[in-house]
């Protein structure tokens, strides 16, 4: 008798020691959580950033916050591998599943494959934002790939936690099963964020929002639910979902912000909440009702109960004996018999008629685990049931469809200017003499480049200012502050954000100690480049992939083989076969995710290529023969519904400016400006200019402030002999034409003869790098070598043509640069306090001024930048006495930045 007492509170020491051993949250489990709330709240830090500031680098608080949570889940859990791997206690080493040599936690795996899936994405989002402008969307394939490294993530941390709620089910101690929530609630919360674009209010009338909904939170809800230990697990994790949620609503509300990128439609003084969550947790209510109420008569709360004591053990047996059997359970299986004979002894020492009780209990459980097929069939009455082990030691899973439908869900217009957008502006009228650089991004939105160069001294501050056509002034973010290029005196750069395709004009504002000046330089804002992926970057992604891929099927095959059981057992043959089939199951459904990702990304792209990038207008040119006239007839082709063909404004007088260059020798320009006929139709009388095969350039400025130069090309006819019908179509006053010599055949290099005894002669001593500014100066000398006196050509003391000897890059200047003046004009106008709806002729009229006759004539400069090295052909225009004159230079632009005229 005192030896069964002595036994018994023995036993009943080692079952108390034992218990509070496993009560103790392990430290990992609390930082894994925490790591993954730093996830979803960088996340939702993020979207509200890009919804209210909305420039954004990656060292932003959002970013850092989301990568914080995946660099501490990753670490954290390669440490609980090298842990498992390389311990001295045997007990540590067999607790964790064998990957590649490696063993460790299966929860820590699946972190691991989360981390390395959020590190991916980082090169492959940023190569997305080059070659298709930056995303303002949630779904795209960058995001999915970090969606699902976020998402695994936590489910890692979801496993690790789960082990620690199984082993303390049955305690007082309810940290592992509100941590298990938690992490739920989280999991939960980033379903939602996924689909918030499917989800916004003006979605939820259509019929997709409850189809996306009632498939995808009901899922999220009962599989999570399923394995928590809470009395109600629904209603509990959808309450945490809708608490996380409401916090991000009531918080970011609270800090002060304003957008930074124009288009602003909307202004906001705080940071934009995310929308108020959903009310699950109404349905959650319903869904543990149901669920209780199916335990009736199905054994769910059974189920949820310590499957090692059947019923009515809690009923017979005595406590300190039902805290021993659960005990016993969770320990390892070699003391599994020694410790039913305990229990045997300590029953049939105190209640014999107990020994019959568990023993039919015991058969019950056996056969409801065959049932489920949630465990191996006992060989003899002395087998113990055994619940699904996760990882490590007594880390265990409730036998439920959890981990199957976890995997299931888990597993699986040519523009203004031909070969660059660059726009270079330049002013020399006091009181600050400036010139503007502009350097558009090639995918819209992008991020362009402004370089600011003061041609005097004393500055003070220099800003700049992106203002979209249709949002005005009022629609604009603060300007912002140029910085000084070290090493370039009075140089200064900034970086604008074009978020919308279309017409911008950036507000320069420079502060000098002789006065202030405020100029307005149009650009266009058009997608006409895609990146291809260079091979480094391809290589490196593949590679990553690749790790991605072999790791998650190994992962998968591991923990289908080794997880259920004992540590230190060895799989089955059965069990083997099981792991591999799991393995070629994932195997396929990654094989199907790539392939849908890679039809996703092709459709991406396709739509890029299709309606984003600028789509050429096209034009149609005809030469006919009337009379003795030859007419040349420009039809606009916009049939295509994408393409839109605004209202036009005159640039100089003029709704079209036209240079027809006669090609291969590039030896004959006309400048003309044809009439308008139609909408899309214009007309112009071609002079006395030889017959051949012409490439035609249309420069065009639209209400907007948008500029296109239209191209095509055309056949004119020999000359007709001289009748006498009277012209068809008067020629305009400005219209010219020149022939001279063909391309590389000039007689001087520096100086070309204009006629009656003037020359003019280029200044070409400094050499140009191609990509950077420079200056092309000019002067026209009379016959005695005095400075000849220039008239005002369509406002401007001269027009320069520049085309590559291929025809990649053509452009109209102005000693102001090449960018539109009826562009800046129309922008001048919308910049008033009331700016008008339509802009009209008169307006325009009332801007376009002739040159100012303090400034100097001569010599004549015109800025610009070379786009590409290359044979370039310069046709520079003057009027002199009433007659427009034109010079042609030749000039060779290599690479290395030396120009070498021929």
């Amino acid at each position: 008798m005192q030896s069964s007492t002595t036994l018994g509170a023995l036993d009943s020491s080692l079952a108390s020691s034992e218990a509070r051993s496993h009560s103790r949250i392990p430290w990992y489990c609390p930082l894994i959580v925490f790591a993954a709330t730093c996830i979803l709240v960088g996340i939702v830090w993020d979207i509200s950033w890009h919804s209210t500031i909305g420039r954004d680098t990656f060292w932003t608080p959002a970013h850092i916050c989301i990568h914080l949570g995946g660099s501490l889940g990753g670490f954290l859990s390669g440490w609980l591998v090298l842990r498992a791997t390389f311990s001295s206690d045997p007990a540590i080493r067999e607790s964790g599943v064998r990957v590649w040599g490696f063993r460790g936690p299966l929860g820590a795996w699946v972190t691991i494959w989360g981390a390395l899936a959020m590190l991916t994405s980082a090169p492959f989002d940023n190569w997305w934002h080059d070659a298709y402008g930056l995303d303002v969307e949630i779904l795209s394939p960058p995001h999915s790939v970090l969606a699902a490294g976020m998402y695994f993530h936590v489910v890692g941390g979801l496993l690790l936690v789960l082990g620690y709620q199984n082993r303390t089910a049955n305690d007082h101690h309810a940290g592992g099963r509100w941590l298990y929530a938690f992490s739920a609630g989280i999991l939960v919360c980033l379903a939602a964020i996924m689909v918030t674009e499917k989800s916004l209010p003006n979605q939820q009338h259509g019929r997709s929002f409850y189809q996306l909904s009632c498939g995808l939170y009901p899922f999220f809800l009962v599989a999570m639910a399923r394995a928590s230990k809470l009395a109600w697990p629904t209603t509990t994790i959808a309450g945490i979902y809708m608490a996380l949620t409401c916090l991000g609503v009531w918080i970011l509300p609270l800090f002060p912000a304003q957008p930074m990128l124009a288009p602003i439609y909307n202004p906001v003084k705080a940071m934009v909440p995310p929308a108020f969550p959903l009310l699950l947790i109404v349905p959650a209510v319903a869904m543990d009702l149901i669920f209780r109420w199916i335990g009736r008569g199905r054994g769910w709360k059974r189920d949820r109960a310590d499957p090692t004591a059947g019923d009515g053990i809690h009923r017979a047996l005595p406590a300190h004996a039902v805290e021993f059997l659960r005990v016993s359970h969770l320990a390892r299986g070699e003391k599994l018999v020694l410790q039913r004979q305990r229990l045997l002894h300590l029953c049939g020492s105190t209640k014999r008629s107990l020994a019959p009780v568990l023993e039919r209990q015991t058969r019950r459980t056996h056969a409801r685990l065959r049932r489920r097929r949630l465990g191996p069939r006992p060989r003899d009455d002395r087998s113990w049931p055994r619940r699904r082990q996760l990882d490590g030691k007594g880390q265990t899973m409730r036998p439920s469809w959890f981990l199957f439908w976890l995997w299931l869900a888990f597993a699986p217009l040519a523009n203004a200017h031909i070969g660059s957008l660059n726009v270079v502006y330049e002013s020399t009228a006091p009181p600050v003499p400036v010139r503007v650089i502009i350097r558009p991004p090639g995918v819209v939105p992008g991020l362009a480049t402004i370089d600011v160069r003061v041609l005097t001294n004393g500055v003070k501050r220099v800003t700049a200012l992106p203002v979209h056509w249709r949002a005005g002034v009022d629609g604009a973010p603060p300007p912002d502050v140029a910085k000084p290029v070290e090493g370039e005196p009075n140089l200064y750069h900034a970086e604008l954000w074009l978020m919308a395709l279309g017409a911008y004009s950036v507000h320069v504002e420079v502060e000098t100690a002789n006065g202030t000046s405020k100029f307005i330089v149009p650009v266009n804002s058009l997608a006409t480049q895609r990146l291809p992926m260079s091979g480094t970057l391809a290589g490196i992604l593949i590679a990553l992939g690749v790790l991605l891929f072999t790791l998650a099927v190994t992962v998968v095959t591991a923990g289908v083989r080794e997880s259920v059981l004992e540590p230190g057992a060895s799989p089955s043959s059965n069990r083997r076969w099981l792991g591999r089939g799991a393995g070629v199951g994932a195997a396929i459904l990654l094989t199907l995710a790539i392939a849908g990702g890679r039809a996703w990304w092709n459709a991406e792209d396709g739509d890029y290529r299709n309606n984003k990038m600028y789509q050429p207008v096209e034009c149609d040119v005809k030469v006919r023969t009337e009379g003795s006239q030859r007419i040349a007839q420009l039809n606009i082709l916009t049939n295509d519904a994408r393409v839109v063909w605004p209202g036009l404004v005159p640039d100089h007088g003029k709704l079209m400016h036209v240079f027809m260059v006669r090609e291969p020798e590039l030896d004959v320009l006309a400048h003309l400006h044809p009439i308008r006929r139609s909408h899309r139709s214009f007309e112009a009388a071609l002079p006395s200019m030889p017959p051949g095969n012409y490439r035609l350039y249309a420069d065009v400025t639209h209400e907007s402030g948008l500029s296109q130069t239209l191209t095509s090309t055309t056949t004119v006819p020999e000359l007709p002999l001289t009748g006498a019908d009277e012209p068809r179509i008067s020629p305009d006053p400005d219209d010219s034409w020149f022939t001279g010599p063909a391309l590389g055949k000039t007689s001087k290099p520096f100086e070309f003869d204009l006629g009656d005894g003037r020359v003019m002669r280029w200044d070409a001593k400094e050499p140009t790098v191609v990509r950077r500014e420079t200056t092309l100066r000019f002067t026209i000398h009379e016959s005695d070598g005095s400075l000849s006196k220039l008239d005002a050509y369509m406002g401007m003391l001269g027009h320069m043509a520049i085309r590559r000897d291929d025809g990649a890059v053509f452009t109209h200047l102005h000693p102001a640069g090449n960018l539109s003046v009826a562009a800046q004009q129309v922008f001048q106008i919308r910049a008033g306090d009331k700016p008008p709806r339509r802009i009209t002729p008169e307006m325009m009229e009332q801007l376009c001024q002739p040159p100012s006759g303090n400034l100097p004539q001569q010599p004549l400069a015109f800025p610009y930048e070379f786009p590409k090295p290359g044979r370039y052909r310069l046709w520079v225009q003057v009027k002199i006495n009433g007659a427009v004159r034109t010079a042609v230079f030749d000039a060779e632009v290599n690479a290395a930045g030396n120009l070498v005229s021929n």
